[in-house]
């Protein structure tokens, strides 16, 4: 177990109970922007709160591959998590206060009960400072938060949670506990700023990144590598499927989400797509668009804030 500092530390002023006005996206879930003392950390956060035990049990919850680690704290009943990628898969089957990320396949959720999961994601440029280990040390993993923090301290945001009444008053929770257990950022700014770059704009040649940060290309790739677990140009092409999700999830047809992606053509994408997430983008999304999101959360240039959860 990793030791850290006592979650509500007196001499820190806790911050703000939300960042912004609710987000309802896709009807099942609802969304707070972070609040200004953990924007440097959290790109959004998600409350799934379905108390109703057979409305929640009806559907699944896809969760496709990320550039971003995920801080999830269950309130309810703990759900099953499958990782599939082609026929490999694996089962989490008691998924619950957890840190987790993947780069490759995806995650099919299960409720087994009311569902109650507040989901934290993080910026990959400054995860470090929460999980206390590199970001390549994070790279296809599941911990248990106890395994990061006090057990006391998760013991007592565990019943904090549970005992809130309302989405804003858990995630204002969430957001403390984040608040009070940041450390030292453990990434080299170059390299945070090559990451910052790539999932904004992965299109951009690693030649031309590499003269923007003042590097050889043999410099960034190994130094990109050592911070974040693989190459540039492969976590460029994670990110660019994060933005088909966003771009799909907007309501674009396969074309569209092609060109606006930056890739040559369908076959392209559905390539990248299968050897990334595995399986076609159709398998994956289904036949149906039944999102309905709103304004740029879901925007193809926007992959660091729109809901990447396909229900």
């Amino acid at each position: 177990m990793v030791s850290g500092p006592p979650l509500w530390l007196p001499q820190r002023e806790p911050p703000p109970k939300s960042g912004g006005e609710h987000i309802v996206p896709d009807g099942f879930s609802r969304s707070i922007r972070p609040a200004a003392a953990v924007a440097d950390l959290v790109e959004a956060i998600w409350d799934w709160d379905i108390p109703d035990s057979d409305a929640a049990t009806a559907f699944t919850i896809k969760v496709p591959p990320s550039t971003a680690p995920y801080f999830v704290v269950q309130y309810r009943t703990l759900t099953h998590c499958r990782w599939q990628l082609g026929d490999d898969s694996y089962d989490h089957k008691n998924y619950g206060h957890v840190l987790t990320q993947t780069q490759s396949g995806s995650f099919a959720i299960s409720p087994r009960g009311p569902l109650g999961v507040i989901t934290v994601r993080l910026k990959p440029e400054a995860a470090s400072r929460l999980a206390r280990a590199s970001m390549h040390e994070l790279m296809n993993v599941k911990i248990g938060l106890r395994n990061i923090f006090r057990d006391r301290d998760i013991a007592l945001l565990e019943e904090r949670v549970m005992e809130s009444g309302s989405s804003r008053e858990r995630i204002a929770c969430v957001e403390r506990f984040l608040f009070q257990n940041l450390g030292q950022d453990r990434e080299d700014p170059v390299f945070s700023r090559a990451s910052s770059w790539l999932r904004r704009n992965p299109g951009l040649r690693i030649r031309k990144l590499a003269s923007l940060l003042d590097l050889s290309e043999r410099q960034l790739s190994r130094g990109f590598r050592a911070t974040f677990g693989t190459s540039p140009k492969q976590y460029a092409r994670l990110a660019r499927i994060e933005k088909v999700v966003a771009a799909r999830k907007n309501g674009l047809g396969w074309a569209d989400v092609a060109y606006a992606c930056g890739f040559v053509d369908q076959a392209h994408l559905i390539h990248d797509f299968g050897t990334i997430v595995g399986g076609t983008p159709a398998e994956f999304f289904g036949t149906t668009l039944r999102w309905g999101l709103r304004g740029t959360e879901a925007a193809p240039g926007m992959a660091d804030s729109y809901n990447p959860f396909i229900v």
